[in-house]
């Protein structure tokens, strides 16, 4: 769903490597995991139409709420 803009910055900290490992925690249980890179965005004042440069952290963490998850790493769809 979310994405982060892809800048130097953040292809530093989010790559296979940095997400595989946030699987791999997940799969072990440790569900506090997450990402977070600086990311820009441009705000609009409603009042003035000044435009601004903000910066703000994004995280990332997994998120698997549509399958039932074991421990061996396979799914099945709830119901089965």
């Amino acid at each position: 769903k979310r994405r982060a803009s892809q800048s130097f910055n953040s292809s530093n900290q989010i790559n296979f490597d940095s997400v595989a490992q946030l699987v791999s925690g997940y799969l072990a249980r440790e569900r506090g995991r997450c990402l977070q890179t600086p990311q820009n965005t441009i705000k609009r004042d409603k009042r003035g139409f000044n435009l601004s440069n903000v910066s703000f952290a994004k995280r990332f963490q997994v998120v698997f709420d549509k399958r039932r998850l074991f421990a061996d790493g396979t799914t099945l769809p709830f119901g089965y």
